[in-house]
């Protein structure tokens, strides 16, 4: 059996301007994990970082993004899909779902509705603007799987996309490109355990915080990973837990060309506030870059406050973004079915002319690996563990 059409839900700005924002809970910390610049998991906070930004006088800020870029790390393959870790996170913790289901009892054995990284939210909410972008919109797709009720979401592969990422090919120039963002990190932070030391730049490491929040009607269980928290670990409105900041950069060009200036807000600040407002992160911090990247300027935005400038406020509303999720999680509680087996799976798809999402339900490539949303050793383990069984502790989903 091949590729089978389920449903379509039509993208539309229209039908959700002006209308109610959706209910959305505080977003609950319940734990985190490490990922080393190898892409060891570590279940503590080795990779975690404070916000603590350089102190400078007016107009005298240089930081210099390519300094240090030849040391800079790539990890090599890329472990595809990403969810390998944030499953067995859930199977490590047990005893935090068992005690959950002793004081509510909830409709699955997770007692969430959904458990997904945070970035398949952040294409879903940016959908119905993304559309209507005056450049053309990047398709995407999600790998979706139902187990023991809970469905289960992550960022799918294109069969235009390369099944690894590789970097063979990658001149010089392009490394040094690629390494900024990182290196902006470094300036904006220090570790929040160890030394203060020399670090070095690379593309795999990261702190993970997993959370749940609601959103609408729906539960969700939700790994996001997270740039810095603020010095103290004070909490916010968005966040039950630590006060967490995105650190971002982009040209100086867009803070100063009023055409360019236009877009940013447009585009840029709705993106950046897309991705923070899933995760409740409070504040985002923009690094602007001059031709030779060199960060001439920051400036932080409130994220809750980011609809309210004028220049977004005439572009975009929350309550389309947030109204569409809310709704594509809805349409997908409604068509996709339990699965006993690994045996098939659905894909949600994001493709031109971008006037639809379309649910798929397709076989299981043979070679799926942990590429996909759900492998079939945690189905098993979620399988055992319902039943009352003993199971191991930690199960290896790896491979």
């Amino acid at each position: 059996m091949g590729e089978e059409l389920v449903s379509k839900l039509p993208i539309s700005t229209d039908h959700y301007r002006g209308k109610y924002v959706p209910y959305c809970s505080k977003a609950e910390e319940v734990g985190h994990f490490s990922q080393d610049k190898d892409w060891g998991i570590f279940h503590d906070r080795r990779e975690a970082n404070v916000y603590r930004p350089p102190p400078s006088e007016a107009g005298d800020l240089a930081l210099d993004l390519y300094e240090g870029c030849e040391n800079f790390h790539r990890a090599g393959k890329w472990p595809e899909g990403g969810m390998a870790p944030f499953l067995q996170w859930i199977l490590r913790n047990k005893a935090y779902f068992d005690s959950v289901g002793e004081h509510s009892a909830g409709p699955t054995p997770l007692h969430v509705d959904f458990v997904a990284a945070r970035n398949t939210l952040t294409k879903t909410i940016c959908a119905p603007y993304d559309r209507h972008a005056f450049f053309s919109p990047r398709p995407w797709c999600l790998n979706v799987w139902r187990c023991n009720g809970t469905i289960f979401m992550s960022a799918g592969r294109r069969p235009d996309e390369p099944q690894d990422r590789q970097f063979n090919g990658e001149t010089e120039e392009e490394k040094k490109w690629t390494s900024t963002g990182y290196r902006f990190e470094h300036y904006m932070t220090n570790p929040a355990q160890g030394s203060v030391g020399e670090r070095q730049c690379n593309d795999a490491s990261g702190y993970y915080v997993i959370f749940k929040r609601t959103i609408g009607k729906h539960t969700l269980l939700l790994k996001g990973e997270m740039d810095a928290e603020m010095d103290g670990g004070a909490s916010s409105k968005q966040t039950s837990g630590k006060s967490y900041v995105e650190l971002k950069t982009t040209d100086i060009r867009n803070l100063r060309d009023a055409r360019r200036k236009k877009s940013f807000h447009e585009h840029d600040l709705r993106r950046m506030w897309a991705q923070c407002v899933t995760a409740g992160v409070s504040r985002a911090v923009v690094g602007f870059r001059d031709r030779q990247r060199v960060v001439r300027e920051i400036k932080q935005y409130n994220v809750e406050e980011i609809p309210e400038l004028p220049e977004c406020a005439l572009s975009w509303q929350p309550s389309v973004a947030l109204g569409f999720l809310e709704d594509v999680l809805t349409w997908l509680s409604q068509h996709v079915e339990e699965s006993s087996s690994p045996a098939f799976m659905y894909k949600v798809k994001f493709e031109a002319p971008f006037e639809q999402l379309t649910l798929s339900r397709e076989p299981l490539p043979a070679d799926h690996g942990y590429s996909y949303t759900v492998h079939p050793t945690f189905v098993d383990a979620m399988t055992t563990w319902m039943s009352g069984r003993s199971a191991q502790t930690a199960v290896d989903i790896s491979r």
